[in-house]
């Protein structure tokens, strides 16, 4: 019996149940990557594949997202894009993986495989298991809002690797095609313009706060105009970012008993009923 920390005497018992399951997970990884390069990819098939999936107007309206960064706006592939690249591109994998959940977070790993080049895009970060509200920090405790919380960070960093993982023309061609099927199937504005201003002001946006931003009438507005403004809805919508960070949003205007209505020559004095009387 010897020190050496490398011997087999030194290693620590390892239950059979998991040998097994280490035993089945490397056969699976060898058969992917095995027959990945038995049947390698041909560039130009996939990438027409892709572009053939961005004619679909359902994947171009959640091709991409919008975020304010200072004075200026950010775009680019979304999560459901960058899946849709990386399906078509063939031959690659990519996931998010819970490392290990700790009492106030979670470790997690995001990743990006290619099974031909064994290429792989990773990202390590931790997620707190917490939500900023407007009352302050909570605390989560529930099983689901962790999930949802964990699941939410992952998919911006496995969208990341894969966008790093695929060659970056294929992934502009893809934007590109996406905004070229919006503009083409935008439809007749006289019938879309009303639909979109309706759906504005449900989440509190109103077509003054739209007209505003884009410094004319919402009548005469582009097919254009239309998808940015689609991009910024769907940000709203999906929680990436808040009415003000696009809008400009005006202060309530003050009760009408608040507002003192004075006759020349006049002088205002203090009502107690909270107006004001001459």
């Amino acid at each position: 019996m010897g020190d050496n920390p490398y011997s087999d005497d030194a290693s620590l018992p390892v239950p059979g149940s998991v040998r097994v399951e280490e035993s089945r997970a490397m056969a699976e990884v060898k058969a992917q990557v095995y027959m990945a390069r038995q049947f390698p990819r041909d560039p130009v098939a996939a990438t027409e594949r892709i572009l053939l999936e961005c004619d679909r107007l359902t994947l171009a309206e959640k091709a991409q997202y919008t975020f304010p960064r200072g004075s200026s706006q950010v775009s680019g592939p979304s999560i459901r894009l960058a899946e849709t690249i990386l399906r078509n591109w063939g031959n690659c994998m990519a996931g998010i993986v819970e490392v290990e959940r700790r009492d106030t977070e979670s470790a997690m790993l995001a990743y990006a495989w290619d099974l031909e080049t064994n290429t792989m895009m990773r990202q390590e970060f931790v997620v707190p298991h917490s939500r900023d509200t407007k009352q302050g920090k909570k605390n989560l405790s529930d099983d689901r809002d962790i999930y949802e919380m964990t699941a939410n960070q992952g998919s911006r960093r496995k969208r990341a690797c894969i966008l790093a993982l695929v060659p970056g023309d294929v992934v502009e061609a893809a934007v590109a095609r996406c905004h070229k099927t919006l503009v083409a199937k935008v439809g007749d504005l006289d019938k879309v313009i009303p639909s979109m201003l309706a759906k504005f002001d449900k989440i509190g946006v109103t077509k003054a706060m739209i007209e505003k931003r884009l410094r004319h009438k919402a009548e005469v507005t582009q097919a254009a105009e239309v998808v940015q403004l689609g991009s910024i809805y769907n940000s709203i919508q999906d929680g990436m970012a808040v009415i003000a960070d696009f809008f400009t949003v005006d202060a309530p205007a003050r009760a009408p008993e608040d507002v003192l209505k004075v006759a020349p020559g006049e002088t205002p004095t203090l009502n107690l009923n909270g107006g004001a009387s001459k």
